[in-house]
């Protein structure tokens, strides 16, 4: 322990301007990370990449103080036990590289609404990350002599894992197309963790046998297969690409727990077409239906379909849809059909109304006043309101964790007859949070602009916004069988 810790204020003293680079760009990185604007998003920090840049310099300076490479180093006559060797360099990254990191996150966390103290396991995760992160460098300052010879390897090291990654990635599309196929185990998850192990095994062998030549052999076989094995663990799923587009795989179609929810037919007197939605010129029909069974704020439709239905009963022609809320508790299905297409059903038609919907919980509310302070919502996280000249800007942020894929949010006017029409989102991750895909921050910045516009605010400035969080937990399917109707009843007119 006395030999390492004297290997390890050595090291200090001689690689004093990495250090001071790597704690000046860990100070610049936390006060970036921690401004949230409208126009400089957390997310696109210009000094991340140096930072790694540093970490990488310091890791070969203090590496190559002692080289493992040859027989007529100073230190072997020493002798330097290898142990402490090896500790006395994992004591530095730790102290000098990890221990910036931490005072870092904690930093941004702090700026961004979050205390510190309830996250300190999954900040100690983190520093996991960045040990597995580092076991790459590590290993190719190892077996290098100096560190021209450990830049000029990592440049082409890199180089080489873009060309690779390249083709592993135009591989992988030709054999499986935009999604790779779901299904559990999903296996390649734990892929950058083993990639980091075996760096840190060679890394181990080459501090206790220094064998060069096997190591760098092996060392370079490692680097071919990172690429093919970064892809297939980052590339996304079946399940991920759709979720982009609301299609939820869990619990599912038609979940037993949400059989109360219905949807029927609402004839009721002709009335004007709610806001947006075209006149008759454009060949717009309107179909009122009532949903029951769920509060309608926390359902959503995913898709509509309107049927027509021929003598058989199988639908002659279908027309994709909008469910449009109206002021009298009715949704209209909307669709757009030509005037030929009209005309050419006859009065008593058959109609068959398909719509799936989502259903949402409500996760919390609150008063979003413009230019404020952070405000939580449990298990959506940090929400702040700014404005400039053009309208209102919305900062999401989440503390150590991506958004999830079923958060969604409204966002309207405080004042009850001046509701903005509902804001909706949704944030998925396909690419799974590793030591080779490293956050720079711990928090998660998601920036919205212009929702809402000041050119058509008729409220005072500073009035407070209604913040509304929702997660998704479930999707049902509802067909509604339309009796003989005359479509020309229902269509709507401005």
């Amino acid at each position: 322990m006395r030999q390492a810790l004297h290997i390890f204020r050595k090291d200090a003293r001689h690689c004093w301007p990495y250090i001071a680079g790597v704690l000046a760009l860990a100070a610049v990185n936390a006060w970036l990370e921690s401004r949230a604007t409208p126009n400089s998003p957390a997310s696109a920090n210009p000094v991340s990449l140096l930072e790694a840049l540093a970490w990488c310099l310091a890791i070969g300076a203090a590496v190559h103080g002692e080289s493992l490479i040859g027989d007529r180093q100073f230190w072997l006559t020493r002798p330097y036990s290898w142990k402490s060797l090896l500790a006395a360099k994992v004591v530095f990254v730790g102290v000098f590289l990890g221990l910036p990191v931490f005072l870092s996150d904690c930093t941004i966390l702090l700026a961004s609404g979050f205390n510190p103290a309830p996250l300190i396991p999954d900040l100690l995760l983190r520093q996991c990350w960045l040990a597995a992160l580092l076991a790459l460098p590590f290993v190719v300052a190892a077996i290098t002599r100096a560190t021209r010879d450990f830049a000029l390897a990592g440049l082409v090291a890199y180089a080489l894992f873009l060309v690779a990654g390249l083709l592993a990635l135009h591989l992988i599309i030709y054999a499986h197309g935009p999604a790779l196929p779901s299904g559990p185990p999903r296996i390649f998850e734990a892929t950058p963790w083993l990639v980091s192990v075996a760096a840190l095994c060679l890394a181990i062998w080459q501090f206790a046998r220094r064998r060069t030549a096997p190591v760098r052999v092996l060392a370079i076989v490692l680097g071919a297969a990172m690429p093919v094995l970064t892809m297939l663990a980052i590339y996304p799923r079946e399940e991920s690409s759709l979720s982009m587009v609301w299609i939820p795989l869990a619990p599912g179609w038609n979940d037993p727990g949400y059989s109360s929810i219905a949807v029927q037919f609402a004839p009721g007197p002709a009335q004007p077409a709610p806001d947006g939605i075209p006149g008759p010129a454009t060949g717009s029909i309107g179909i009122p239906v009532r949903v029951s069974g769920w509060p309608r704020e926390l359902l959503t439709c995913q898709r509509a379909t309107v049927s027509v239905l021929g003598r058989r009963g199988d639908a002659v022609v279908s027309y994709g849809s909008d469910l449009i809320a109206s002021s009298d508790g009715r949704d209209w299905v909307v669709f757009r059909g030509d005037e030929m297409a009209r005309q050419a059903w006859p009065d008593g038609t058959k109609v068959m109304v398909s719509i799936d919907l989502l259903v949402c919980e409500r996760q919390g509310s609150v008063n979003l006043l413009p230019g404020g302070g952070w405000s939580r919502i449990p298990h959506f996280g940090n929400v702040r309101l700014l404005e400039d000249a053009q309208g209102g800007h919305l900062i999401w942020r989440t503390a150590l964790s991506p958004p999830d894929a079923g958060l969604t949010y409204t966002f309207s006017d405080a004042a009850p007859k001046a509701v903005d029409s509902a804001k909706w989102t949704e944030e998925s991750n396909s690419v799974q949070v590793s030591p080779l895909t490293f956050p720079m921050s711990p928090v998660y910045s998601r920036v919205y602009s212009h929702v809402y516009s000041r050119g058509l605010d008729v409220r005072p400035d500073r009035q407070p916004r209604i913040f509304t969080a929702r997660r998704r937990i479930a999707a049902v399917h509802r067909e509604v069988k339309l009796p003989p109707i005359r479509l020309a009843d229902y269509e709507l007119e401005q």
